[in-house]
């Protein structure tokens, strides 16, 4: 294995402590892209005496999560995830991982068909924070990057659980992926628990809210909601807890990464 990993391009590695120097004081997003810039498309790094590899090629990325994933365990994010995402498709190996793909909400007969239906209300929500953006008689500025994580959670909040979403619980999404994001950030001194009370009562909070949603959506008899939830509530083979962890992490893994993209749209148009 010393000699594969020779063969692999990254940074010298320090005695004892590999590369760890590089991510204090440095966010781990940033330091890895960095690395991805210096080293190429597949390299690898060292936190002390763990070897890590970094993919930035989709094929390659595909391969170890799809194709040939029976050869390869994912478990390194999951002392930093798991608090937050629960036991997600992200974080499975295996048969459970294979159970949850094809059971996973968006992998629904005919998941199209939502995609469709959702759009107008996406314009709509998108509309009205246009009109905040209009020009008055009163100057004003705007955090358009945080205002678009915003808009997005509020369209995920519509689309996903059919429900609006008032600050609070964006006040626990943040809190939840600022908390997330430390234990990341921190990878070669993982720590088991957070430290800090009200992120577990925010955790609480947010997923107590989910499943409330979910809870709600299968007494219905009859439901006509464009959201996710109400598209896949009468067939879902997922337990309650199951489907609250694929859709809190459809929060996690998206609203963040669409404001980011239209923040990066809108900045090359300028």
């Amino acid at each position: 294995m010393s000699n594969d990993l020779s063969r692999i391009p990254g940074p010298e590695p320090k005695f004892l402590i590999g590369n760890s120097l590089d991510f204090v004081d440095t966010p781990s997003h940033i330091r890895l892209y960095e690395y991805g810039l210096a080293y190429g498309d597949i390299m690898c790094f060292w936190l002390f005496n763990q070897a890590n590899i970094l993919i930035n090629d989709s094929g390659l990325i595909e391969k170890v999560l799809v194709s040939d994933r029976d050869h390869y365990y994912k478990n390194a994010p999951r002392s930093a995830a798991e608090p937050v995402m629960g036991d997600s498709l992200f974080l499975s190996n295996g048969k459970d991982w294979e159970f949850k793909r094809q059971n996973h909400p968006f992998s629904a007969a005919h998941i199209d068909n939502y995609f469709e239906r959702i759009l107008p209300t996406i314009q709509q929500k998108t509309t009205n924070y246009l009109e905040i953006l209009q020009p008055s008689s009163i100057p004003k500025s705007v955090e358009l990057f945080s205002g678009l994580v915003n808009l997005s959670f509020q369209i995920f909040g519509l689309t996903i659980l059919g429900t609006e979403m008032d600050s609070s619980y964006f006040d626990a999404f943040n809190m939840l992926m600022q908390e997330m994001n430390n234990r990341g950030g921190q990878a070669f001194l993982p720590y088991p628990l957070s430290l800090n009370p009200v992120f577990w009562l925010q955790r609480q909070r947010w997923n107590s809210f989910i499943e409330d949603q979910i809870h709600q959506h299968q007494q219905q008899t009859d439901s006509q909601g464009i959201d996710l939830l109400s598209f896949v509530i009468k067939d879902t083979k997922l337990s309650v807890t199951q489907l609250r962890e694929e859709l809190s992490t459809t929060f996690t893994a998206g609203t963040r990464n669409v404001a980011e993209a239209v923040a990066a749209a809108i900045f090359f148009m300028c």
